[in-house]
């Protein structure tokens, strides 16, 4: 038998009673299934309801509403419901927090998706409701910053304008005259829902009875996806408790900054004109120790006659950079081929670059893939300089070059 749903007329209906008509499972958790309920199974991308069942006196913590392979409304269960329980009377009461924040996604998630199509010809392809965030997938390549801006603050707006939000059941006759969003899933009793006087989508999810119940609407991310684009957004009491994180967030910054939040802006570019100034130094003082580093590398090792000159110089605790410069050094002396390497500070492996002088006959990037490999070392790149790794037990300053 098919559930009836109380949730589609009024999704403020939190409390009912049923009848627990069998015992069931969902991926392998324990369900029971009723003959009407209030609780919202998860489809088109809203989340399930949670909340409670008393069924015969024992009452069950009802931890997600799914459906199951046979499209039944399995209600899952803390427990297992006990056969001689199959036929008792139920009643229910819906996580009214988990539904009303559901309620403030899903009409946002309308409005949004109203608001790009009807601003910039932008179909909504799919989206999905979390239980944390919420995302919106776009056919739009680009979306500008200034576009999202103005789909936002229309958004907003129509918030504001508190204008109803009602669940309609057209005639086949009354429906195929709307101007739909998009076109229904099903045949049969079409469920639409209206934002007066804005939108028409068919839709089967828990939703306000008026815009101004979403709370604020708020777009914290947006990315090529697919082709399209994928906005990540907020809505209600998730955009309030975004904020006050982040106020948090810049209450701290400016405590430890010295300055008070309203001064962590200033702060920041002082501290990145500082750190511009002293990666300025560090760069002189890392190029003068590099010649230094490099002439005497090249007075112990004369250049050869018999081909090129292998100079291995093990630098453990230099970073990639100085190992970099380094090895560009040794390599302006045209006979050189120079390997250089240092820890990396995270897995301790060998990180290694290896450079040749413009008259070395060597190629740098073959003898990653030939030698290097047969060390257990990884890399690759051009004949005349190539970047890998060695597992931290290889003895680097003994590895034959040439």
């Amino acid at each position: 038998m098919e559930t009836e749903k109380l949730h589609l007329n009024d999704s403020f209906s939190l409390d009912f009673e049923a009848r627990a008509v069998a015992a069931a499972s969902w991926n392998g958790q324990p369900a029971a299934l009723l003959d009407r309920s209030a609780f919202y199974a998860e489809a088109g991308g809203q989340l399930g309801d949670a909340g409670t069942l008393s069924i015969g006196g024992q009452v069950f913590r009802v931890t997600d509403t799914q459906y199951d392979d046979a499209k039944r409304h399995c209600h899952l269960l803390d427990r297992p419901l006990p056969e001689e329980l199959v036929g008792a009377h139920a009643a229910g009461q819906v996580d009214f927090e988990r539904r009303r924040d559901m309620m403030s996604q899903h009409t946002g998630q309308h409005l949004l998706s109203a608001t790009f199509h009807k601003t910039l010809g932008a179909k909504t392809v799919s989206s999905r409701l979390g239980s944390t965030v919420s995302t919106l997938d776009l056919a739009i390549d680009p979306l500008t910053e200034s576009q999202l801006t103005e789909v936002v603050d229309l958004a907003n707006n129509l918030v504001l304008e508190d204008r109803a939000v009602r669940p309609l059941y057209p005639s086949d006759e009354a429906l195929a005259r709307m101007d739909l969003r998009r076109a229904p899933k099903v045949k049969e009793r079409v469920r639409v829902l209206e934002i007066e006087g804005y939108d028409f989508t068919p839709c089967g999810g828990t939703h306000c009875a008026r815009t101004g119940q979403i709370g604020p609407i708020h777009v914290i991310g947006r990315e090529r996806y697919k082709g399209g684009a994928r906005v990540t957004f907020l809505a209600g009491r998730r955009v309030l408790a975004h904020h006050r994180r982040q106020d948090a967030t810049l209450a701290q910054l400016g405590e430890g900054l010295g300055c008070g939040a309203a001064g962590v802006p200033e702060a920041v570019v002082a501290l990145q004109n500082e750190l511009r100034e002293r990666n300025q130094q560090l760069g002189e003082t890392r190029l003068a120790l590099m010649k230094t580093l490099c002439a005497e590398l090249h007075r112990r090792h004369p250049p050869r006659a018999d081909g090129p000159t292998p100079i291995v110089a093990v630098r453990e605790q230099d970073d990639l950079a100085s190992l970099r410069a380094l090895a560009a050094a040794l390599a302006k002396r045209a006979d050189t081929v120079a390997l250089v390497a240092g820890r990396d500070p995270k897995s301790g492996d060998w990180r290694v670059v290896l450079q040749r002088g413009e008259a070395a006959d060597f190629n740098a990037g073959s003898w990653f893939r030939e030698r290097g490999a047969a060390l257990g070392g990884r890399g690759g790149g051009r004949p005349e300089k190539a970047e890998g790794r060695f597992p931290a037990a290889v003895d680097i300053a003994k590895v034959k070059i040439v």
